[in-house]
């Protein structure tokens, strides 16, 4: 029997044409942006898909130079005062956005907030270690050891080990 592909169109006017097509042959998505021409407005949706693929975040390096960051380089995000500080692979990094407003762009299967104050790439995660004391602490890849709030225990045991909720 042979796969269907179907499609549902979202977006209509005399410009552009959004559509999705679903074709259970691929083995991923592919994002393809069709054009009569190259333009300004085809190279900015271009941009803005990039941005929200790779979810890129705006930060300041040490010497004030602002660049991007992308999920895979983060390993904490950490507020500290009025700003967050990013810890990347290459770098300490500061976001003048608030930690809860990069936290709702990040990658849910990715991140995870470990306190009131932290999250964490669970990309990076090498080894953890749910103590007898009701503590737990994450080695990171880099060396790093972080250590959770107790208040967000459960949270974290039931997206490292796949645990429901019922069993904690």
């Amino acid at each position: 029997m042979e796969s269907q592909s179907r499609s549902d169109t979202y977006a209509q006017n005399e410009n552009i044409n959004v559509r999705c097509e679903y074709d259970p042959t691929l083995s991923g998505t592919e994002i393809i942006i069709r054009s009569p021409y190259k333009n300004d407005e085809t190279k900015a949706l271009a941009e803005k898909i990039n941005q929200l693929v790779n979810k890129k975040i705006c930060v300041s390096d040490s010497n004030g130079v602002n660049c991007f960051l992308t999920e895979n380089d983060i390993l904490i995000i950490a507020a500290k005062g009025k700003y967050v500080q990013i810890t990347a692979g290459n770098g300490l990094y500061t976001a003048k956005q608030s930690l809860k407003n990069i936290e709702q762009t990040l990658s849910r299967e990715r991140f995870l907030k470990i306190s009131r104050y932290e999250i964490i790439n669970t990309d990076k995660i090498v080894k953890f270690d749910f103590t007898v004391g009701g503590t737990l602490r994450i080695d990171l890849c880099t060396g790093t050891q972080v250590w959770a709030s107790r208040r967000y225990i459960p949270i974290i045991r039931k997206h490292l080990l796949g645990e429901k909720e019922e069993n904690l």
